[in-house]
């Protein structure tokens, strides 16, 4: 990527992340779990029914709590079986659900680390233990500008 694209961004992580759980021809939900921020929320469900359009045997279902009740939900879904397959997390929480084992590594396979260091700012290294990455940024908001000087 020339410059960071969230809009983008987010399409090629639900179409990667809709390749880890389809299979040819096979109805697939998704669950993805994210906390409540309007611009957030809007922005997700018009990605979602794009996704959808394009990919109609893939069903991403959204659900949203409260920024409050967001990490304890997480917490107390995960270990019990009941979590999402795709959860939106603050990156400063990234080392602390890597300890309690509530994520996993992205699939190398899906999203290999060679192409994420090539293809996204040295930033997104953060998210990056050894040769996998355990998270990719999809964030609405920025507190940084980037452009293309070219």
């Amino acid at each position: 990527m020339s410059f960071f694209n969230v809009k983008a961004l987010a399409v090629a992580t639900a179409t990667s992340a809709a390749a880890l759980f389809s299979t040819a021809a096979q109805a697939v939900e998704i669950e993805y779990w994210q906390y409540f921020f309007d611009a957030r929320v809007q922005a997700m469900e018009t990605l979602i029914e794009n996704f959808q359009n394009a990919n109609p045997d893939i069903t991403v279902k959204m659900t949203h709590f409260p920024y409050a009740d967001y990490r304890t939900k997480v917490a107390a879904a995960i270990p019990a079986g009941e979590g999402p397959d795709v959860v939106q997390l603050f990156y400063g929480w990234l080392n602390d659900y890597v300890a309690a084992d509530l994520i996993q590594p992205l699939p190398a396979d899906v999203f290999p680390a060679s192409k994420i260091d090539e293809e996204f700012f040295p930033m997104v290294q953060a998210m990056k233990d050894g040769d996998a990455y355990w998270a990719l940024p999809t964030a609405v908001r920025s507190l940084a500008l980037f452009y293309n000087e070219r």
